[in-house]
């Protein structure tokens, strides 16, 4: 299935999940009852909005600072105060939001 007006390097529906956020972590970006269309295995940079999916942690949103092969840095709810940091080998999902219900 192709879509319609799809971000640079998401050419089929197979790479969307889409997430629904719970709870008012990720204020004020996005609020409790918001869906969010997450693509997997398309470029990110610096600055985009993602969710991961953390062996410990479970689900997390929030603004991308620092992403390599050791770890994933996010910005949550847009505070630098609540940054969270994920070891690369407790990642089990990494997409960036590419649509947002609000």
């Amino acid at each position: 299935m192709m879509i319609s007006g799809a971000p640079p390097g998401l050419k089929d529906a197979e790479k969307l999940v889409a997430v629904n956020v719970k709870g008012n972590t990720m204020l004020p970006l996005y609020r409790h009852g918001d869906t969010l269309l997450v693509a997997k295995d398309v470029p990110v940079k610096f600055g985009d909005r993602v969710v991961v999916e953390s062996r410990v942690s479970g689900w997390l949103g929030g603004t991308l600072v620092h992403h390599n092969t050791e770890h994933t840095v996010l910005i949550r709810g847009g505070n630098p105060k609540h940054d969270v940091t994920v070891p690369a080998a407790d990642l089990r999902f990494f997409g960036r939001i590419v649509w947002a219900s609000q």
